[in-house]
């Protein structure tokens, strides 16, 4: 009896597996957003509104020509308010068009996830599942659609982090381009994004043997300023004195960077989030260092680190700016080793389970 060759043509169990999963999420996540406009009645919260009357000023410049004379222009690069400006377009301006916006960096965030999960030699539905707790988790789910700006920003963090993984330690001179890129848009979208991305960096140039590091890394360094260089420079005054005053805006209590108590504020904050969440992100990070390393370990850690440290060293804490970490707990796994076999499907995920907490 002849065995037939496998149909190279046809999608793994897999690979179908991650298709639907993808598609539940891009259902779920507008039909989520629509129910929020249903049963919301609260007003627009501060932030809301402030990126709302901004992206119109936006507009007001580009189609009439009215000077920009908003004050936050000068501390909020234009990248995410440009973005919002078709959806504000469409008959009235409301915050649920703003926030439909969130279904393109909903597929940025997606993106991100497959490319790490990629970079560690995982199978694409591993990615697609660390994007749908994400996008489930209660903390993105209210920041989203209150907060605004950033979802985009740990969209695009993630986003930046699945290209970095894919330079293979700068070996690539065009990946390390697409990773300059991303991050010069990064940096256009919130400043805060380079708190996120200093740590994985230098971690990724050091462990990396490739001969030609340096000059890839400088190149996407040059491909990065030359995209956002030109905004910084032209607000450069204007973004330190904002920045600094926001840097140092005291929005609660034990957040001074000089004490414990403001090193410990996102712990705390952690534990009053829930001791269920506390529990899985302590169970992610002790995983982490007692299973079988694969690639990107370190760049997880790094993500985690660089960003808890930088957020800490600010006297403004609130854990919305922590929402970047999310998806690099997300894809911590339980257990680590060699890839999940192709070919098994929904039985393979709940017998032996390589979730992302």
């Amino acid at each position: 009896m002849k065995l037939r060759p496998p149909d190279l043509t046809r999608p793994s169990v897999s690979a179908r597996f991650a298709a639907l999963l993808a598609l539940a999420l891009m259902l779920l996540f507008p039909s989520s957003i629509l129910w929020w406009h249903l049963t919301d009645t609260r007003p627009s919260s501060l932030d809301e509104t402030r990126h709302m009357e901004l992206a119109m000023d936006y507009r007001r410049w580009l189609v009439q020509d009215v000077p920009l004379t908003n004050v936050w222009s000068h501390a909020y690069p234009p990248v995410y308010h440009l973005s919002i400006i078709p959806a504000m377009s469409l008959g009235v301006p409301s915050e649920t068009k703003v926030v439909m916006t969130n279904i393109f960096y909903l597929a940025v965030l997606l993106a991100g996830c497959i490319l790490l999960g990629r970079s560690a030699k995982r199978p694409d539905w591993e990615g697609v599942l660390a994007a749908f707790l994400c996008a489930g988790y209660y903390g993105v789910f209210w920041v989203g659609r209150r907060a605004l700006i950033d979802f985009p920003l740990m969209a695009w963090v993630t986003l930046s982090m699945g290209l970095l993984s894919r330079t293979e330690g700068f070996s690539s001179l065009r990946d390390s381009l697409l990773w300059g890129a991303a991050c010069g848009i990064g940096l256009l979208i919130k400043a805060p994004f380079v708190f996120f991305s200093l740590g994985p960096v230098a971690w990724v140039f050091v462990t990396s043997r490739h001969a030609g590091k340096t000059r890839n890394l400088l190149a996407g360094l040059g491909v990065c300023v030359g995209i956002c260089g030109p905004w910084y420079f032209w607000q450069s005054f204007y973004f330190m004195h904002e920045a600094s005053n926001l840097a140092t805006l005291v929005t609660a209590s034990d957040t001074d960077p000089r004490t414990l108590a403001g090193w410990m504020y996102y712990i705390r904050m952690q534990l009053q989030m829930g001791r269920a969440s506390l529990l899985f992100t302590a169970l992610g990070i002790v995983m982490v260092f007692i299973r079988r390393q694969t690639n990107g370990t370190g760049l997880l850690v790094m993500w985690i680190l660089s960003g808890y440290v930088m957020l800490s060293l600010l006297v403004n804490k609130d854990m919305r700016h922590t929402l970047p970490l999310v998806p690099a707990l997300a894809i911590w796994r339980r257990e680590g080793g060699e890839p999940s076999r192709p070919g098994v499907g929904v039985r393979w995920l709940f017998r032996r389970p390589h979730p992302f907490y």
